[in-house]
């Protein structure tokens, strides 16, 4: 699972913790405490809207403003029932608190204490005009209890914000470190076979449906398990990282695709780039990894490549499967020649 989807499941979860407690509340506070029918007549109006909010949620797959959606109902509901029963001294107020870290955990810290900063001149506002305010609450308080009150809540409040901040913190760390797992090869540090391929995927229908052309290289380092079996392992995995790190110098961070294949081998996808272009890339690639050896423990360690590649035309439909076939042949073909070359794939191949 996804960050994005991680968070619209939160979401979700929020948007049905929401309804199922107002419509709870609603049923049983009647039950509980004599109120005014004010109070009912709102607990139902609330459990219909929570309940609309829940289902377009629901319906509403990844949307960013879903959140949103959940914290303005959250403020929506609970405002007015502390103007109707006596503000600070309200019922209600008690769940005050814990709405910056519902906050927190469904956005992020800056929202997180911008509502702080929102609650705490509400209260300031409300503890002003409380002697104004209808109190439809059997709860009565003089003015110092009053005072002692909305103090408490903001001290609540700035705690709550503070648990939301650091919750936020070690969420977008975990979320971090669990996409890098997902999506990164750990070895080289570059996207690995899955993200790769689902980046491929993307450029080829951007590809088809802008008529552009599109190329994909795969490149493979010439007589790998040599150095391996001759300078030991250790030294094969900083002569990858050294490959890598010449691609990545080769690369249009925002447009190309670069990642790790598997083993020795990586994947270029280039889009907008035809058959010249995509030469002249490989050519340049090739001849600064022949350039620029591998220096290990004052000894230099030469190493060279081989490309095989295929750039598809601006009218030409063609699927990945087929596009990555077309490059390992090319591929194949290289290495059959003599390797550190780069190849084309051509249809006599096949």
């Amino acid at each position: 699972m996804t960050g994005d989807q991680s968070q619209h499941v939160l979401v979700e979860k929020s948007a049905f913790a929401i309804m199922s407690g107002t419509m709870f509340i609603t049923a049983v506070r009647p039950i509980i405490v004599d109120q005014h029918i004010i109070f009912t007549w709102l607990g139902i109006l609330y459990s219909v809207l929570s309940i609309i909010l829940y289902f377009i949620i629901d319906k509403t797959k990844k949307s960013s403003a879903s959140k949103y959606w959940v914290i303005g109902f959250g403020f929506a509901e609970l405002f007015p029932l502390l103007l109707l029963s006596g503000g600070v001294n309200s019922p209600f107020i008690f769940i005050l608190p814990i709405i910056p870290l519902m906050v927190g955990l469904l956005s992020n810290t800056r929202v997180a204490v911008s509502l702080m900063i929102f609650i705490f001149l509400f209260v300031l506002v409300v503890l002003r005009i409380d002697d104004y305010l209808p109190n439809y609450s059997p709860v009565i308080a003089d003015e110092n209890h009053s005072r002692a009150r909305a103090f408490w809540l903001i001290v609540a409040c700035i705690i709550s914000t503070g648990f939301a901040a650091e919750f936020s913190r070690l969420n977008q760390t975990l979320n971090s470190s669990l996409y890098k797992q997902a999506n990164m090869d750990e070895l080289t540090e570059l996207p690995n076979r899955r993200s790769i391929l689902a980046y491929l995927t993307h450029a080829c229908l951007r590809a088809r449906d802008k008529q552009k052309p599109l190329t994909v290289m795969m490149l493979d380092v010439d007589f790998f398990k040599k150095i391996n079996d001759q300078y030991g392992h250790l030294i094969g995995d900083k002569a990858l990282i050294h490959i890598a790190d010449i691609l990545q110098s080769h690369s249009r961070s925002e447009t190309d695709g670069l990642g790790r294949y598997g083993g020795e081998e990586f994947l270029i996808v280039l889009p907008n780039v035809g058959r010249v272009a995509a030469q002249h890339i490989a050519d340049k690639i090739l001849k600064t990894i022949e350039s620029t050896p591998l220096a290990v423990n004052g000894i230099e360690i030469k190493l060279t490549a081989t490309i095989g590649y295929y750039s598809s035309k601006e009218d030409e439909d063609v699927s990945v499967e087929a596009i990555l076939s077309y490059a390992d042949q090319a591929l194949y073909l290289g290495k059959k020649l003599g390797r550190n070359r780069s190849e084309y794939f051509l249809s006599t191949l096949t």
